[in-house]
């Protein structure tokens, strides 16, 4: 009897080292444990959504990470920071590259592959930077009013929207300043489809979503970037550019060209993830956290799951 229960315990002791072996051989190797790779992008939701996407990916992937998402904000701090030290792997738009290479009114921005192509050679030659592949999405520049307002004045595009500035329709656009000043911007919709805002009719600062779905002094119509979340919360509708004016402001995560050189494989781990990201699919994303009040990890999270990149918890 005492040989028997001996010789259960000992194959049960079996079974359990069998386990743990199986368990040790299962946990990934950290490729680089000594120099973790540091991410950091601004703050604002499409930047951390994209931001905790890469990070999951990249842990995922075996790759030690320092989490710096939601560091910095500005145009300026972000391309300092891709130039940097302090930062391994951040996000950049395609049509910024036009103020990188100051080619403001270039049409090579207007094309996602052309401009993405140029910012890339640029960047890969002048400063050794890597842009990988930039998501099908276009996080442009338009104008946009209430549905209610779009539908009592007739208004699908731009050339509706000409028309009914031309025919003396009341308007009181908010814009940012920028935005009245640059070759592809408020400018380059007048010169287009032929018609011009007046002075008096501009509220310069910063875009107005919120006042123009609520209708604050008077202000009925505001830039606006396409991918925000709150479109639909806020019952706005964005008006059509057939001439496709703005330059098209696609996702890319850009990389130092060491960490390229040293781990190939991000290209690929974050590409899983960005091909798929569409317009729609970052207003969606965005509406989950602008909108709804989720966290951006969460949102992050739960879309890599949800496209079979992730295991659920």
């Amino acid at each position: 009897m005492k040989k028997a229960i001996s010789m259960v315990l000992a194959v049960a002791m079996m079974a359990t080292m069998l386990v743990g072996c199986g368990k040790k051989s299962e946990e990934k190797k950290v490729v680089n444990a000594d120099d973790p790779i540091v991410l950091m992008l601004p703050s604002t939701s499409e930047y951390e959504i994209i931001g905790y996407m890469t990070l999951l990916a990249l842990e995922k992937g075996g790759y030690a990470c320092e989490n710096k998402i939601g560091a910095i904000s500005g145009l300026d701090m972000l391309r300092e920071m891709m130039l940097s030290d302090e930062c391994d792997i951040t996000m950049g738009y395609t049509g910024n590259g036009m103020y990188y290479m100051e080619e403001e009114g270039e049409k090579v921005w207007n094309s996602l592959q052309d401009g993405y192509a140029r910012i890339k050679d640029y960047d890969k030659k002048t400063n050794n930077v890597d842009w990988l592949s930039p998501a099908p999405a276009n996080n442009t520049e338009l104008l946009a009013v209430t549905k209610e307002f779009a539908a009592a004045n007739n208004i699908e595009d731009m050339y509706d929207f000409a028309e009914y500035v031309n025919n003396g329709g009341e308007l009181k656009l908010a814009t940012p300043q920028y935005w009245v000043e640059y070759a592809q911007g408020l400018p380059g919709m007048e010169k287009a489809y032929g018609f011009k805002v007046a002075e008096n009719q501009l509220v310069i600062g910063a875009k107005a979503e919120k006042e123009v779905s609520e209708g604050t002094d008077g202000m009925n119509c505001t830039m606006i970037f396409t991918t925000d979340g709150r479109i639909d919360e806020l019952g706005l509708y964005v008006i059509k550019d057939p001439l496709e004016i703005p330059p098209v402001y696609a996702p890319c995560l850009v990389a130092k060209g060491a960490v390229m050189e040293a781990y190939p494989e991000i290209a690929d781990l974050t590409n899983a993830f960005m091909k798929t990201l569409t317009t729609e699919v970052l207003i969606g994303l965005n509406r989950k956290v602008d909108s709804e009040g989720a966290d951006p990890e969460t949102v992050a999270r739960d879309y890599l799951v949800s496209i079979g990149l992730l295991d659920a918890e």
